[in-house]
This record gives structure tokens, C-alpha cells and sequence, in this order.
């Protein structure tokens, strides 16, 4: 990555995500990682790449016993029955438990996240259990119980308000963190580690995500201590207002852009035009001054030539990546060549695209096959648009994800180029995703994806390659560099990248 790391880890983030695709983990791995044995990974992931120094949250303007009856609801009628309040309680406490533990796993939790440990000290001194008659909270010398004979919504419910007033001050930084537990322990019931909740200050990331589209300040930050300096202007706007390269960044709409500030993570991400005021220090005079955010493009898709073939990166599917690669493919038919490698390694999926694939294969080829949850029949998708026949080898490795795996079957089974590298991720399911009210989405599994044309899934067991390469450690951190380049670089990483070195020579010998 091309952009430094001063001391705060907020705003520098939030420039990769700006100029490069996010680097963050997607939703569907966060969620694994939650159902392991320690469900706290995805927290530490929200905490470090998404919503800054706080918890994910059900609601941002004081509804989350309305917002939790509408989630319970919908995964009621997804499963067709009622939530099995005590189990799911359970599962809340086990959760609770670990998440007081955290800071002692962490000698420097305090001091990078201030605001989430005050709420984890706040945890530590509420203790929480189940009994038969239900769950009982203790806090000092001081307990409640709450009678786990009645639906999920209210034990949930009562369970927060109980514990705030046995908390008093200290449940402002507390019940975020319950209501975010409660969520969890829904899904985790639910017993698939690719069911996910889109928590309101996450929506706006996961339309950029979606889209690849954004709008925001016309500027890159960067963070030195509680310094936060311009390292960009992009924006010829803000230019002749006076802001240049090394001013100082005072505020935005009145708020602190210092790191921790999770107000400021939407300022990116905004999917329409908006205006905005800003306030900064250049050179000794200070200046307030408004403009309207800019534009910003995530391209999913980067390439160059290498002699007579061409390499194409993608690195994730997104609304626009069809448009990217036809875009692409007519670039090459001024100079056609020998062949295409496509580079998948570190691509989690994102949009299921199937017109990635569908360009790689004749019309009338079978590109995806599926079943829908609770149907007895597959249904499968024909390639229909252009098709592009230059000769193709794919890359893949263990985080090759979702849909990017399905591209990966297609090309096994039809055989259409050679799959080189490491066997993929496994996830061979799809979610479908729904707004749940104003403030948050909730995205559960919906069907399976299977070989083309079969009912062979790959799901657990990932795409194995035609040509495995073995990548150690140190070749792997100096390829994911690569990979995270805003611009290749195909000499160095051909010297570094045994996977895609070996794609170019079988391309090469191939036209011989």
C-alpha cells in the first residue's frame, strides 16, 4: 500500500478505500470468523477497517428495540418458525463472555480504542449467566432477572433496559455493545457462518462496496497523531479556496477529523451529491469554506500488456465490472493478443455478476448452475452476450471467494483455460439481502452454486487447481503487494509471482 500509517488508523484507511478498492475484509468473511470457537475477530475487523473507535450499531437514532423486532422478524420468516428464545440466549451470554475478555487479549486495546474500552470496562463489571428460570444480571450488589418464557424481542429488550438501569451512567458505552450481541447470537443460531447484518453505520461503506461508486470531499487525509494533514486535493474547487498539499484539516461540518471520529466515515461514502463545510489551517491563517463533494470511482479492474499477452486483475465483483471488462476487450481489438490471464487471488466476490463470465464463454454455454433454498430443481444461467475467445489462464488462490470460485467452476468444467495457484475458499452459497426498515440490511443464505451444468458443489471444498503452485509466506506478502498496487508493475511481479509467470509461459508456448 502506498499510503502510510502515522498513529491513526482511522482517516489513512479511509484514503486506501478512497483510491484503491477496499482492502477491508468482506462481510461474508467477517461473519465467518464470528461463528468460530471466538466470535471477536469480526469486531476487531469492524473496529480497525470500517466504523473507527466504536461498536457497530442497530440504530443511529435511539431505535433499536424497533430495528431488533424487525431483524427477528424477518429471520422468523425466513426459517418459517419462531426463534428459539433460550437457545439463542445462550448463545448471547457465551458471546458477552468473551467479549469482556477482550482487552486482556490486548496489552494496547485502551490506548487505540478509548472509546470501546470505556464501554468493555463498563461490560466487565456487569456480570451476566443462565439459570432455568432465565438470565440474571449482577451488578455490584445489585441483580435483576429476565423470564425467558416470552418471545426474543422482549427478553432482548428487557434485558438492555435492565442492565442500563442497573448501570446508570456507564450504559451509554454498554448497550451498543448488547444490542450488537444480540444481532450476532441470532445469526449464529442460524448455524451458516455467511449470514450477515449490514448495521447502520456500515451502509453507506457497503454501498460504495456495492456500486463502486461514491461521492465525498475532494481530498485525501492523513493522519500524524491527533494531526490530520492534506495530502491530496483533487477538487479544483477546494484548490482555489487556498487548500494545497500539507494543510492542516480542522473539521469537516463542524466535526473533529480526528482518527476515531465514526461521523466522518459516511463523509466518503455517500451515494448522492451533497455539499459540505470544511475548515482548515494553511500556513498560519485559518479558513472555512463550503463545496460540493466529488465524484469518486472504485475500479474493480486493472490490466496492462506483457509482451503478447495481456494480464487483468480484478479484484472484486462489483455493479460496474461488466462495463470495465467490455470496456477492456474493446481496447484489445485494435491489437489482439496472444492470450488473457485473469488474476482472482484476493478477490472475495462482492456482486453476483455472472456478465464477468458470461464474456469468457459461447452463447448457449452453461456459466452457473444453482438451487434455490427448499427447491427440489437447479436452474442454470447460458453465456449470451460477446463472446471473446482469446486463449485464457486464471489465477486463484485460498482467497478466492464466492463468486469469483464461480468463474473459477465455469472455467474447470468447460475447460476453457488452464486454473493455476492454490485451491480456493469453499464458499459455494449466495445470499439475498434485504433492507431491514431505514437503518440496516440483513443478508441471508438463499441458495447453493454448483459445477456448471452439475450437481457437484464446490462449497467446503473450494476450487481445486489445474496447476497447483505452492506460495510461501514471504512470496505471498511481497504478491499481496502487488495485488494492492493502485499501478502494476508485471516485470517485478512476474520475478516475484510464480503463479502468474507459469500463466504467461503456458500462454506463450500455447500460440507456438
Amino acid at each position: 500500500m502506498h499510503y502510510i500509517y502515522r498513529g491513526g488508523f482511522y482517516l489513512t484507511a479511509l484514503a486506501l478505500c478512497i483510491l484503491e478498492f477496499s482492502a477491508a475484509l468482506p462481510p461474508e468473511i467477517k461473519n465467518r470468523e464470528s461463528h468460530d470457537a471466538d466470535p471477536l475477530p469480526r469486531l476487531e475487523t469492524w473496529i480497525l477497517n470500517a466504523g473507527g473507535d466504536t461498536f457497530p450499531l442497530l440504530s443511529e437514532g435511539g431505535r433499536e428495540s424497533k430495528q431488533f423486532r424487525l431483524i427477528s422478524r424477518a429471520i422468523g420468516d425466513y426459517l418459517g418458525k419462531s426463534i428459539a428464545t433460550e437457545e439463542v440466549a445462550g448463545i448471547f451470554i457465551n458471546l458477552y463472555r468473551s467479549l469482556r475478555e477482550l482487552p486482556g487479549k490486548r496489552p494496547d486495546f485502551e490506548a487505540s480504542y478509548p472509546e470501546t474500552s470505556k464501554c468493555l470496562k463498563a461490560l466487565s463489571r456487569l456480570s451476566v449467566s443462565k439459570t432455568p428460570e432465565g438470565i440474571v444480571l449482577n451488578f455490584g450488589r445489585d441483580s435483576e432477572k429476565i423470564s425467558l418464557r416470552k418471545n426474543l424481542d422482549k427478553a432482548a429488550e428487557e434485558t438492555v433496559k435492565k442492565a442500563s438501569s442497573l448501570m446508570g451512567r456507564e450504559a451509554v458505552h454498554a448497550a451498543p455493545a448488547m444490542w450488537y450481541l444480540w444481532v450476532e447470537s441470532c445469526l449464529k443460531w442460524l448455524d451458516s457462518p455467511y449470514n450477515y447484518y449490514v448495521y447502520s453505520n456500515q451502509l453507506a461503506s457497503e454501498e460504495a462496496e456495492r456500486f463502486g461508486k461514491t461521492f465525498g470531499p475532494g481530498l485525501v487525509p492523513e493522519v500524524f497523531g491527533d494531526t490530520v494533514l492534506v495530502q491530496k486535493v483533487f477538487d479544483p474547487a477546494l484548490r482555489e479556496s487556498g487548500l494545497v498539499e500539507d494543510s492542516v484539516l480542522l473539521a469537516i461540518d463542524g466535526e473533529s477529523p480526528a482518527a476515531g471520529n465514526r461521523y466522518l466515515s459516511g463523509k466518503w461514502l455517500k451515494t448522492d451529491k451533497y455539499s459540505y463545510q470544511i475548515s482548515f489551517r494553511t500556513g498560519g491563517a485559518e479558513r472555512t469554506v463550503r463545496a460540493e463533494a466529488v465524484p469518486f470511482r472504485h475500479p474493480s479492474l486493472a490490466w496492462a500488456r506483457w509482451k503478447n499477452s495481456v494480464y487483468v486483475r480484478i479484484s472484486r465483483f462489483s455493479q460496474d465490472g461488466l462495463i470495465e471488462l467490455r470496456r477492456l476487450f474493446r481496447r484489445l481489438e485494435r491489437k489482439p493478443p496472444e492470450g488473457i490471464v485473469v488474476d482472482l487471488r484476493g478477490n472475495a466476490g462482492g456482486v453476483a455478476n455472472f456478465g464477468l463470465v458470461d464474456c469468457f464463454f459461447k452463447p448457449g454455454q452453461v456459466i452457473g448452475t444453482y438451487r434455490e433454498m427448499g427447491e427440489g430443481e437447479t436452474r442454470s444461467l447460458e453465456a449470451s452476450f460477446e463472446y471473446n475467445g482469446y486463449p485464457a489462464a486464471l489465477l486463484v488462490d485460498g482467497r478466492t471467494i464466492s463468486m469469483s470460485e464461480a468463474f473459477a467452476a465455469a472455467f474447470k468444467e468447460h475447460k476453457r483455460g488452464f486454473v493455476i495457484g492454490e485451491k480456493t475458499f469453499g464458499k459455494g452459497v449466495g445470499q439475498g439481502c434485504r433492507m431491514i426498515g431505514q437503518e440496516g440490511k440483513l443478508c441471508l443464505v438463499e441458495r447453493t452454486y454448483y459445477y456448471p451444468g452439475t450437481e457437484i458443489t464446490w462449497d467446503g471444498e473450494g476450487v481445486h487447481p489445474d496447476i497447483p503452485i505452492h506460495v510461501s509466506e514471504k512470496d505471498r506478502e511481497r504478491i499481496d503487494e502487488f495485488l494492492a498496487a493502485a499501478v502494476l508493475d508485471l516485470e517485478a511481479q512476474i520475478a516475484a509471482d510464480a503463479a502468474l509467470a507459469e500463466a504467461l509461459l503456458i500462454l506463450g508456448e500455447e500460440k507456438k
